[in-house]
This record gives C-alpha cells, structure tokens and sequence, in this order.
C-alpha cells in the first residue's frame, strides 16, 4: 500500500500480529514499511521497519529520523 504524509511517500504492507498463546491474530496488524521517498526521488530508507501504526511513522519522519533530506532546500 502507499499512502501519502507531507512531501514523502510511504510504501507499506499490513502484517497481521498472532497471539503466541491461542495463534488468533487478536491484536491489530503491523505496519512493515518497505520504502519513504522524499518529494519524488530522495530515497529515506531502505530495507523494512515495523511499526504499530501509521501515526508511529509519521512521528519518525517529523522528528528526523529517516535523514530526508532534499539538498536543494537547504536554509542558508
């Protein structure tokens, strides 16, 4: 799935959590996240992160922790 935050592009899946006692899939679903991409081609991050939720990962990006960075916007 993609979904849209600010000028970034987050590409994700949803993974079901199974309960370690009764293997019911009881809790909600993680968000694995694939890819962030920064105003169209400034790759944030590669491999896979899991999250609980989206809202986790729109926190990460606005407290910098994926590097997004765009060097053409730079304050001087």
């Amino acid at each position: 799935m993609i979904t849209f935050y600010k000028e970034y592009m987050i590409q994700y899946n949803e993974r079901p959590v199974q309960d370690s006692y009764s293997k019911q899939n009881e809790r909600p679903k993680q968000i694995v996240v694939t890819s962030i991409v920064a105003n169209g081609n400034f790759h944030c991050m590669y491999g896979e992160r899991i999250y609980d939720s989206l809202e986790d990962v729109k926190h990460d990006i606005d407290e910098g922790r994926y590097g997004c960075s765009n060097p053409f916007s730079r304050k001087v």
